[in-house]
Order: structure tokens, then sequence, then C-alpha cells
């Protein structure tokens, strides 16, 4: 069937569109991981905050991608624009907004051949104490409406009443109830505890991304108990409950329990690593009660016995 006109030119671009997608990704599925002269990303491993900017370099090759002319260079990402440059690519993303990204660097030599190197991103979101950042946020609102209405109002009567509102505005702001935090400990059972009783220690950390490199410390005073990590290989924000079984004793009454949640991303990741501890819970443990039955016999003659019962009570 033959294709005049209008028509034969829009099916003989969609032809050629198809057979350069299929040879596309065709490239794509055989590229070589593994070849002498592979390009080489800085930095190997890159760790960035969720809407960040980003960036990272690739040198394609040495030798094995020249002459530029037969080689076809370039950084393949879901996210931001490559920019080449002979044999390098410098890959730029203005705002990180996807969780999961495998972005690669490659050429194709005058033989066809696809040499790749991918770079590991790991993208992760800020554990922030929301109660500490509302409280440090409203009072720079307040401070900056001072400010900004004494330049204004010079005036003796007017800053007076400005120091006064500034005064009653903190006092209701700290004295409010404060939002719940992203890190938060409870007991279980929450009820006042008994001694050699088995509680459950419960840290609940909320929207951490990734899950995997999160490490929850437990604390009793300043004492760690123990230390859980998650098996969620999930990239993207998850909330998560860790928990530590924990044996009460008549010396944890009234002591102060805790959690402690750090992300580790390794020494590419931010330094010191981010971590964010709970509120304190104080204990309550009542001593148990016990009772002991001791019966003692007594015998006075050979024929007459009598029986005390003594009953002494121990806690």
């Amino acid at each position: 069937m033959k294709f005049t006109g209008c028509l034969g030119i829009m099916v003989s671009s969609l032809i050629l569109f198809v057979v350069c997608s299929l040879t596309f990704f065709s490239c794509v599925s055989s590229c070589d991981y593994s070849c002498p002269d592979k390009p080489v990303i800085t930095p190997s491993r890159l760790v960035v905050k969720f809407g960040d900017p980003a960036s990272a370099t690739c040198v394609a090759c040495q030798q094995a991608c020249l002459p530029l002319d037969d080689s076809v260079i370039s950084m393949e990402a879901s996210l931001g624009t490559p920019d080449v440059n002979g044999t390098i690519v410098t890959w730029t993303v203005d705002r990180m907004t996807e969780w999961e990204l495998t972005p690669k660097c490659y050429y194709s030599d005058s033989a066809n051949h696809q040499c790749c190197t991918g770079l590991s991103v790991t993208v992760y979101s800020k554990l922030i104490n929301v109660a500490k950042h509302f409280r440090e946020l409203s009072l720079s609102i307040v401070v900056t409406i001072e400010v900004f209405y004494v330049l204004h109002f010079q005036h003796e009567c007017c800053c007076l009443m400005l120091l006064i509102v500034t005064i009653i505005s903190i006092f209701i702001l700290f004295s409010s109830p404060e939002p719940p935090e992203t890190v938060s400990f409870s007991l279980n059972p929450s009820e006042p505890l008994t001694e050699g009783s088995k509680v459950t220690l419960q840290c609940d950390v909320l929207n951490v991304a990734p899950v995997a490199n999160l490490i929850v410390t437990f604390y009793r005073g300043q004492t760690p108990l123990g230390q859980v990590k998650s098996n969620d290989a999930t990239e993207e924000p998850v909330s998560e409950t860790f928990s530590l079984s924990y044996n009460t004793r008549k010396e944890d009454d009234g002591v102060q329990f805790w959690c402690e949640a750090k992300l580790e991303l390794g020494a590419e990741g931010p330094q010191p690593p981010l971590v964010v501890k709970s509120e304190e819970v104080t204990a309550t443990v009542y001593c148990k009660f016990r009772d002991t039955h001791v019966q003692h016999i007594l015998k006075f003659t050979e024929n007459d016995i009598y029986s005390l019962n003594q009953i002494t009570d121990t806690h």
C-alpha cells in the first residue's frame, strides 16, 4: 500500500519515531556496565534532601569514546538536565522532586557499543521537631511585627503597647498545646506499672525517608537500652512504629524513658547525622506486694501438739 501527500509524511514520521524509540530502548537495555574505559561520575554517590538542588559531573571516557564525531555522549535520568561539553557531562537538578532516581552516564562508540555507569542517589526527608519549629517561627513573626511598628511609629505610647502585646503573645504561644512531633514515645501499657512486669517501649516516627537508614535508640534516663532498625526498603516517606521489650524494676519509679531517631546517611549525607529526640515519659512503678504464710509446729509434750500460724508481710 502506498501513501501519498500529507498522509504519507505522517506515516513515514510515525515509522521513523517507532524505529528510533526501539533503537534507543534497545541500546539502553544492552548497556555495558563492565567496559574497561567506562564513565566516571563525581560524586559516586549522591545524597540530597527532597526539594533541594543537586548536580553531578561525568567524564564519559579517556579514549574509547573518541573521536567525538563518532560517539554519542549524554546522561540519562527521569529528572534534571544534562549539559555535554566534549567528554564531560554535567547533570543538574533545580529541585529534587522524585524519591526514586536512577541516573546513568553513557557513551556509544562507532561500533554502536554502549558503555554506562550508574549514579546511586539517596533522597531523604529532614526530621523536624515540629513543636520547636512552630515556636521559633511564631516567635520570629512576633519580633518582626514589633520591629516594623517601632520603625514606623516611633512613639513612647505605641512602643509600650507593642511591648505588652508581645509579652502576652509569647505567653499564649508557649502555654498553648504543642503540635505533635515527628518522633513520639509511649509506654505500653501506659497505666501505672508493677515491678517485674513486662512493658513495651514504643517509638513512633512519622514521614521519614529512607526508613532503612533510620536508627532508633531507646533510653532509660541517659542510659541506652537498645537500638532498632527497619527492614522496610521503601524509598518514599513512610511512618513506622519501633518497639523494645523491657522488664520493670522498682528503681524505675520516677525515671524518664524516651527515644531518639537518627537518620544515618553515610559520609555523603549531612554531618552530623540528623537526630530528633522524643518527649520524655516519666514511669510510675509500684512495688509488688508479697504474702508469705509460714506454719510453725511446736511440740510441748509427747501427746500435745500446738500449731501457731504466723503471718509475715514483706514488700
